[in-house]
């Protein structure tokens, strides 16, 4: 039986009534996926205050080690200049 205009339009109907169904289980696992992604990054990014303390710490020495004279300090340009070759 050949296509007659209106069964024509009637599946052009259904695919696009099937497409947008898809495109939002689509949208809603994006969504679902995003959000998720999201929460880990979060739960990454959690400040450690023993880890805090130590790098106070660190800092703290550092800056006696050079206020002593110790350690010298290196120029910017010098520390990018062995990575910029």
């Amino acid at each position: 039986m050949p296509d007659t205009r209106q069964h024509k339009l009637s599946k052009m109907r259904c695919h696009h009534v099937r497409t947008t169904n898809s495109e939002r289980g689509f949208n809603a696992r994006t969504k679902k996926r995003a959000s998720l992604v999201e929460k880990i990054l979060a739960s990454l990014d959690q400040p450690d205050k023993a880890i805090d303390e130590l790098w106070a710490k660190e800092a703290e020495s550092r800056i006696d080690a050079y206020e002593t004279g110790n350690i010298k300090a290196i120029s910017a340009e010098h520390v990018f200049g062995k990575y910029n070759k």
